[in-house]
């Protein structure tokens, strides 16, 4: 229940799932004075912080109001079950040198001893309090991660004579500090003779679990910069160490506008001493050169941290 000493209505915010069988929201009701929230089928992966907030309305508009929120954790408890279920049987975590890293071994019972376990060569970790914590809305938490803290490691609970072990966590030391994109671009040829293809290449180096977008702006477009594309995607590999995502433009090409073909792709790297960083990169390509298409091309990468734009030009000859 949340209740609203002032006038508005209530909004709500539950644990996003963690696993196919989470809880349904029965119902939400709204009073005058407050809201509640039912859940029913919950199980132990609904354990998690559940939040709420007043809202101001302005007729139809209303906003948030930051001053009354409030939140409460809740643990719910499962036969069987130490951990709070995770949605795979292994998971990777990235340790990034300027910010804390977390080992998700949450228990649903508040008793319980948890303990985390290096793999190989099998020891266990010991959480001293300086360079890594155990917080139970969070699990293990490594407060200044370096390289050496890499691996694959595991959890392990006890608690009434029972004991359990956590899935599997693989370990990557990231290089490279969050920010902006590092962009770069190269064109295969800066002079072109018409009739010949051109590509144009735009580079991102990052962190492993950060996501680029790219947008470009070339010669060719009507109106130079309005071309409009979305991407799906065509073809997906999976693999630690290298994942890579292809995908192919699905725009709708506008009338005079000169067509393009544009290439995302994504993998991880391994760059020596166990550090990974993630590679992105976006390639424009067209096919029998014109003269509309010589000039500016310009490619922008955009990340949460923000966005860079870069350009080359191309000549025609």
């Amino acid at each position: 229940m949340c209740k609203d000493d002032g006038a508005g209505r209530d909004g709500r915010e539950a644990p996003a799932p963690l696993r196919p069988g989470f809880a349904l929201v029965d119902s939400v009701k709204q009073h005058e004075r407050y809201g509640q929230l039912t859940l029913v089928n919950s199980t132990a992966a609904d354990t998690g912080e559940f939040s709420c907030w007043g809202q101001l309305c302005n007729g139809y508009i209303c906003r948030r109001d930051e001053a009354k929120t409030g939140s409460t954790y809740i643990i719910f408890t499962e036969k069987g079950e130490l951990f709070v279920p995770s949605p795979s049987y292994f998971d990777v975590v990235y340790l990034n040198p300027d910010r804390q890293a977390v080992v998700p071994c949450r228990v649903t019972v508040l008793s319980a001893k948890v303990t985390l376990h290096r793999e190989f060569p099998a020891k266990e970790i010991q959480a001293n309090g300086t360079d890594i914590v155990y917080d139970m809305k969070r699990g293990f938490v490594y407060l200044q991660p370096h390289s050496d803290h890499q691996g694959v490691v595991y959890c392990k609970a006890e608690a009434g004579g029972k004991s359990q072990i956590s899935v599997k966590y693989q370990l990557l030391y990231a290089e490279v500090p969050s920010g902006p994109p590092s962009t770069t671009i190269l064109a295969s040829a800066n002079k072109v003779k018409g009739g010949d293809d051109i590509s144009v290449l735009c580079t991102v180096l990052g962190e492993p679990d950060v996501e680029v977008e790219f947008r470009w702006i070339y010669p060719g477009q009507k109106s130079y910069g309005t071309f409009d594309s979305s991407y799906v995607p065509l073809s997906q590999s999976e693999q630690l160490g290298a994942r890579i995502h292809l995908h192919a433009p699905v725009g709708v090409v506008q009338q005079d506008e000169r067509p393009v073909t544009i290439q995302d792709t994504w993998r991880l790297i391994h760059r020596g001493l166990g550090h990974t960083t993630r590679i992105s990169q976006s390639v424009l390509i067209v096919e029998d050169f014109e003269m509309v298409d010589a000039g500016y091309y310009i490619c922008t990468a955009q990340n949460l941290r923000g966005q860079t734009s870069v350009a080359t030009t191309v000549e025609f000859s």
